[in-house]
């Protein structure tokens, strides 16, 4: 495959407001010891109207933020893709608002979204590479920002207790000669009998806000973690031999996964994944949904985990049931 594309800068937007896993189990009405030792995630960050927070806001943060490390200015970018399963409003599309927010509403900039829940940004990825090899733009910005705290259902503490919110953004440009930045494989795989295990049902036509069918139970995420995890694990040795057929697992020098749950993370050694090499976020931001992933590459990025010519595998399941990934050459 080998797409000579170039992640030229990141960034990242926490909400201001800490959560600790004992405020969340109190709201559970579970013991912090419960919380703690079930969900692995200390603590976490929730956005709040008083801050100003909002998907657009903490996007035009996180790209803000990206653009700079790229050494760029914002009159450079020519597509900005919205990467997240979580929307501002439904109409008209967050990209919209994220250039508002950049200041740039004005100056024509293409933005769209995409939406594959979990694996938003990787699929975005997937997208924003062909974009550039075609020569359609010159630099993309892709960006996820993820508020999930308005729709956690309190009465499950397991899936509860996982998720924050958070925004992350990374700049996208073509590769220059000598250079060995590239996009190196993409996979996916849905299996849709799966699709009962992660749902959000409120908001759509079937279960429409103004339809007096509609619950308010149908407004709140549901999720079957254990049989996500257990349909993913034997699924995972045929998916990964799939993704990885121009590298190996010991070639790769920093796995950056979704961080689905403390167990969705333990299981990935199970699978062959090195735990010195794989980043973990979701002690101290929880599952932050699309944001995830590039939440904890801009977190190697900060920490020099990672440095050019490293390879990098992108991996995770979203909602529908999907496994997907990525592997490139940073």
């Amino acid at each position: 495959m080998q797409i000579p594309i170039k992640i030229a800068g990141t960034g990242r937007y926490l909400p201001q407001r800490v959560v600790p896993f004992g405020e969340v189990a109190a709201l559970c009405s579970v013991s912090p010891d419960w919380m703690a030792q079930h969900t692995g995630v200390l603590e976490r960050r929730w956005a709040t109207e008083e801050s100003g927070e909002t998907n657009a806001s903490m996007a035009a943060k996180a790209t803000a933020q990206a653009i700079a490390a790229a050494g760029l200015e914002t009159s450079d970018v020519d597509c900005l893709i919205y990467a997240s399963a979580t929307v501002q409003q439904l109409i008209p599309d967050t990209s919209v608002y994220v250039l508002q927010e950049l200041g740039i509403g004005d100056a024509g900039i293409e933005c769209l979204s995409v939406h594959t829940t979990c694996l938003s940004f990787v699929s975005a990825l997937d997208a924003a590479a062909n974009r550039l090899a075609a020569g359609r733009n010159r630099c993309i910005v892709v960006v996820s920002s993820e508020i999930t705290s308005i729709g956690l259902n309190f009465k499950d503490p397991e899936s509860a207790g996982l998720f924050g919110d958070g925004a992350a953004a990374v700049v996208l440009t073509i590769a220059q000669p000598g250079e060995t930045s590239c996009l190196q494989s993409v996979h996916f795989e849905t299996y849709a009998s799966a699709a009962q295990y992660t749902m959000f049902r409120g908001g759509g036509t079937r279960k429409a806000p103004n339809d007096p069918r509609t619950k308010p139970e149908d407004n709140l995420f549901a999720m079957n973690g254990h049989e996500v995890l257990r349909f993913t694990l034997r699924r995972a040795p045929r998916f990964l031999s799939r993704l990885l057929v121009e590298t190996s697992l010991a070639e790769i020098d920093c796995i950056i996964p979704h961080q689905t749950s403390k167990a969705g993370l333990e299981a990935m050694t199970r699978l062959g994944m090195s735990e010195d090499k794989t980043v973990r976020t979701l002690p101290i931001l929880g599952n932050c949904v699309a944001a995830s992933i590039p939440m904890a590459l801009h977190q190697a990025v900060q920490d020099n985990r990672i440095a050019r010519g490293d390879k990098l595998l992108l991996i995770g399941t979203s909602a529908g049931l999907t496994l997907g990934g990525a592997t490139l050459t940073y």
